[in-house]
């Protein structure tokens, strides 16, 4: 069972090397797609010396132009490269621990109908995981009401892996738009399509870093709401039930309004504590 691991790397010079590593270490992955996004420290000569060091299993590309075009378009282009029937994700900022595929690959040998599996993470120097309950299962493989909602909790991007011919039967991946965010709303578009696993909280598979060079820590309302507007927008069209939708619309609601630093804020933020338990309650 031969595993891609794509890795989308940006200003991550200092850890790249130690990312690549972890993933080396596992006997599962036979292939690393580096993608470097125009980083604006040494990260591109560093990933140019793994490549010479591990030829046969670490491929390195650029965008045209050798652009800067983002996490989401980065990891689209190593979706396009991946030639291995599993496809897994790493932050070039974080690393697997050996434990991180021996689980999933038991449940995607043992069960043809799961398209993904989520696992535990863990953040560097700290007891805080993220994780998706394993009491989500009883669903018939669909997360998409759990994760949306997180009343079973969150997964992140180092957390999954999927079956290519699975992910490629998409009409489309991350979106290129969402300079923040972008995984999580692709999350919920294979949540709602796919059948996914989660699995148990035992150990974790890989570890986050969290330090002042992470995206995600630049997020803001304008960011929130505008992943929150980008998810209404998707799901308008699909056959969403009223309460799902329900909950979609009130977050977008809330964050155009917290944007805008509107007296709506404090309305809106209202009618989610309220709304929201009634909404729980409905997902089994």
């Amino acid at each position: 069972m031969a595993i891609s691991v794509i890795i989308p790397v940006y200003n991550a010079a200092a850890f790249v090397e130690k990312a690549v590593q972890s993933a080396l270490a596992i006997e599962e992955v036979k292939e690393i797609i580096l993608i470097e996004d125009r980083s604006p420290d040494d990260a591109l000569a560093i990933c140019k010396k793994l490549v010479e060091r591990y030829p046969e299993r670490i491929q390195l590309y650029i965008h045209p132009n050798h652009e800067n075009r983002g996490a989401g378009a980065s990891r689209n282009l190593g979706i396009e490269k991946a030639s291995q029937p599993f496809i897994s994700f790493l932050d070039a900022d974080d690393y697997y621990l050996p434990e991180r595929f021996i689980e999933p690959l038991k449940v995607l040998k043992n069960d043809p109908e799961v398209d993904f599996v989520v696992s535990p993470s863990k953040v560097e120097g700290s007891n805080e995981y993220k994780y998706v309950d394993a009491s989500i299962n009883q669903s018939n493989h669909d997360l998409f009401p759990g994760v949306l909602t997180g009343k079973y909790g969150y997964f992140d991007t180092n957390s999954i892996i999927i079956r290519k011919d699975a992910l490629k039967s998409l009409e489309s991946y991350f979106n290129p738009d969402l300079r923040l965010h972008q995984d999580s709303e692709f999350w919920l578009r294979v949540c709602y399509h796919l059948k996914g696993f989660a699995e148990q909280k035992t150990w974790p598979g890989s570890i986050v870093r969290r330090h002042p060079l992470n995206r995600i820590i630049h997020k803001n309302a304008e960011s929130i709401y505008l992943y929150w507007s980008t998810v209404e927008s998707y799901f308008q069209q699909q056959d969403l039930p009223k309460h799902l939708m329900q909950f979609i619309k009130s977050r977008s609601k809330y964050y155009k309004a917290l944007k805008q630093e509107s007296i709506r804020a404090k309305w809106a933020l209202l009618k989610i504590k309220i709304n929201d338990p009634k909404i729980l309650k409905k997902i089994p």
